[in-house]
């Protein structure tokens, strides 16, 4: 029987290997010690904060002092010793129980591990077992990569990251997962929210808004809610981020948030996209929708995005927004709007067009334009209109006009 025990080394050796240091242990154990002491990714330290809180409403004496007001001191850890046994075991427990431990970081991501199959056994046995020498894939990219490579550059975060993090800062303001959207809404709105964004762990956010003062906006955008928080702000989000929003959300959606944007806010939008982006994201409104966006801030689109719009939309924009429409769009449309149209518009247009506008519009356009007229349009101007036409116009009347007209 063996009674002799693996001479164990001292607390210093033990602290040159956690730091990395050359010399005992093998190459796969500093490789698995230089993956724990790793800065933590974005996806496990996501939920951190709730995890905290919910760790301390369970433990309601965590962290508080003592009934005599003294603060609660930690128990001290006795010194320790690692034998290299310890230290072999540990390396292969770490080296095979990685997909176990993946798996229980779900309850602080939020992304639950798969399911197991049905029948399946509780503790299967693994099928290969990774020796310490040879650590895995996942803890060489860590031990390899440096601090600064393994965080996320900033911009706009992913949709999936984006919107578990909205979903956090909801949290935070109150909103439960079975909260409605309008409820959610309120919550990004609220001032608790907007405290919270002070956190490094919604940086991310901040980082793609580029303030924190549309943050709830973007995350209304994000999760497609009915309404935005401040809907007055939205026009200052960036421009790339917001086509890119608006242009993800369906129809129905995307109809419901523009109608409540404020026409000014709704004008900083639509000008901030850009012509196709713009082109696209109107396209896909029904006429219904379009009708109850302002005219004034779909005026301010360039004349390419506007002469993609309905008829009857056009028909409300204010004179200066139609007059920088091709002719062929305003040839479209009814008299009654072409009659608000300056005589420098209306000049351009064909005579089909111009006949069909009503004779007191005609009657104020200039002679260069009525000459264009067909003599049938003509008669129904007054003598005085007609008598201004130049000489070699009207010589061409029929002789009932010009009779009408007067002597001299």
């Amino acid at each position: 029987m063996r009674t002799s025990r693996p001479q164990g080394i001292d607390r210093e050796t033990a602290g040159q290997l956690l730091d990395g240091a050359g010399g005992m242990g093998s190459v796969g154990l500093a490789r698995i010690l230089a993956a724990a002491r790793a800065p933590g990714h974005h996806a496990e330290l996501t939920r951190e904060e709730t995890a905290l809180a919910a760790f301390q409403a369970h433990h309601p004496g965590a962290g508080q002092a003592a009934g005599n007001g003294k603060p609660v001191k930690p128990p001290r850890r006795r010194p320790w010793l690692l034998t290299p046994k310890a230290l072999t075991a540990a390396a292969a427990a770490l080296a095979t129980g990685g997909v176990a431990l993946a798996a229980s970081i779900g309850a602080l991501t939020g992304h639950s591990p798969a399911p197991a199959p049905a029948g399946a056994s509780q503790n299967p046995r693994p099928a290969h077992t990774v020796p310490a020498s040879q650590p895995t894939a996942a803890a060489r990219q860590t031990a390899t990569a440096s601090p600064s490579a393994s965080r996320t550059s900033p911009g706009p975060a992913a949709p999936a990251s984006a919107a578990a993090l909205c979903r956090d800062l909801a949290s935070v303001g109150g909103a439960t997962r079975e909260a409605s959207p309008v409820t959610v809404a309120q919550a990004l709105a609220s001032p608790v929210t907007s405290q919270a964004l002070s956190r490094p762990v919604f940086s991310r956010l901040t980082d793609v808004t580029g303030e924190t003062a549309t943050v709830p906006d973007y995350c209304a955008l994000v999760l497609a809610l009915p309404r935005l928080p401040q809907p007055a702000l939205a026009g200052s989000l960036p421009p790339a981020v917001l086509a890119q929003l608006l242009t993800g959300l369906t129809p129905a959606a995307l109809g419901t948030v523009l109608v409540t944007l404020p026409s000014r806010s709704l004008a900083q939008v639509l000008s901030g996209l850009q012509p196709a982006a713009a082109s696209r994201i109107l396209g896909e409104l029904p006429t219904s929708v379009l009708s109850q966006l302002s005219p004034s801030a779909l005026a301010t689109l360039p004349p390419s995005v506007l002469a993609r719009l309905p008829v009857s939309v056009l028909a409300k924009l204010p004179p200066s927004a139609l007059a920088k429409l091709p002719v062929s769009v305003l040839a479209k449309l009814p008299p009654s709007v072409l009659a608000r149209l300056p005589s420098s518009v209306l000049d351009k247009l064909p005579p089909s067009v111009l006949a069909k506008l009503p004779t007191s519009v005609l009657a104020k356009l200039p002679s260069s334009v009525l000459a264009k007229l067909p003599s049938s349009v003509l008669a129904r101007l007054p003598a005085s209109v007609l008598a201004s036409l130049p000489p070699a116009i009207r010589a061409e009347l029929p002789a009932a006009l010009q009779a009408r007209l007067p002597l001299g």
